[in-house]
């Protein structure tokens, strides 16, 4: 296979024969660093500029490969003029091995970039550059600190690869875990939850918008999620279609939350949303799943929701509190009517804030 003109020998398969290659087996490609930019940045280079330096750098090696490139490796030589080499993962799943051809602006930005990871340089350094990625690894030196990527290279490329390269593989193991615990919900006490709501609005008589038509929302969240959307919220928002310095959320920001949240799931890997279990076993260990559907809002990325995939000791439909602020999920109450009910005890109306 060819790319850009670039032979075969200079890539590396994404393949279990990949652990088997050393540094020594593998050729270089000589790429250019001269169509960099950024030349002004240089006047006061601070965090903003040295960022826009790897998206330009990742910029001007993706040009040359003509691929998007997913995550960009440099190993950096003891001297910053010396040779460096680096690994491209590429879009269709295969590694370009390169060798770097400097430019005195590559050097000069090399010079910012490690300016701290240089005072000792008896070290090298490992670059790991993506959109959303900027760290700098200390490997090598008298204890060979780090030195995965030199003895054990096509190993170490394997099991740093980006996410994208085992997007299904990483998605059936989130979803062959999820299936142990997702549970339908339940009945749900219509009446229960009238109560609690007509007596909690009694209590702060606040304006609110009379209900509306969702069910094309509660369509698209079947649809989407894959489950229908929970019954308790649909009686809540039988009453209501928003209440006036109440953040319940109407229906189509609680599709809307739902699917921002879940984009997170699906980007992180199990073992990254993984937190400490919870002692009572109520609640999941994690920070997000696709079985909570927030309701009602915290502020600052915070949500309560409704909990369809609890521990062995919580029940379906319970609720908990999650978000930016919380390692993993909360428990609050046992379901929506009781959370009514606690709600009207514990919420304050003047500073818009919920007291669990």
């Amino acid at each position: 296979m060819k790319n850009s003109g670039i032979t075969t020998s200079y890539f590396l398969e994404y393949n279990n024969n990949l652990k088997k290659i050393q540094w020594n087996d593998i050729a270089f490609f000589p790429i250019e660093s001269y169509a960099l930019s950024g030349k002004q940045l240089l006047e006061k280079p601070g965090n903003v500029e040295v960022l826009q330096f790897r998206d330009n750098l990742i910029q001007v090696f993706s040009m040359q490969v003509e691929q998007k490139i997913e995550r960009l490796f440099l190993v950096t030589p003891k001297e910053i003029s010396g040779e460096y080499y680096g690994f491209l993962f590429l879009q269709n799943k295969q590694i370009l091995a390169i060798k770097v051809i400097g430019s005195p602006l590559f050097y000069k930005w090399m010079e910012i970039v490690l300016r701290d990871d240089y005072e000792d340089r008896d070290m090298q350094s490992l670059l790991q550059f993506a959109s959303n990625e900027y760290s700098i690894i200390s490997i090598g030196g008298p204890i060979k600190i780090n030195n995965r990527i030199f003895n054990e290279t096509g190993k170490y490329l394997f099991d740093n690869a980006p996410k994208k390269y085992n997007e299904a593989k990483l998605a059936k193991e989130k979803a062959n875990y999820m299936a142990k615990y997702y549970q339908p919900e339940g009945d749900v006490d219509k009446t229960a939850i009238k109560t609690a709501f007509d007596q909690m609005m009694k209590q702060f008589n606040p304006a609110f918008t009379p209900p509306a038509d969702n069910e094309e929302i509660y369509d698209e969240f079947e649809k989407t999620a894959g489950f229908a959307f929970p019954k308790a919220l649909r009686e809540l928002l039988k009453l209501h279609d928003g209440i006036e310095d109440i953040p319940f959320l109407i229906a189509e920001d609680i599709l809307d939350e739902w699917r921002n949240w879940k984009t997170i799931y699906d980007d992180w890997t199990l073992e990254e949303l993984k937190k400490s279990p919870d002692p009572e076993k109520k609640v999941l260990g994690l920070y997000v799943t696709p079985y909570w559907v927030p309701f009602f809002d915290l502020e600052d990325g915070n949500f309560m929701a409704m909990d369809f995939a609890p521990d062995k000791n919580g029940t379906p439909g319970q609720i908990i509190a999650f978000g930016a602020n919380n390692e993993k999920g909360e428990w609050i109450a046992d379901n929506l009517a009781a959370f009514l009910d606690t709600f009207k005890v514990n919420y304050d109306f003047d500073d818009e804030d919920y007291d669990n």
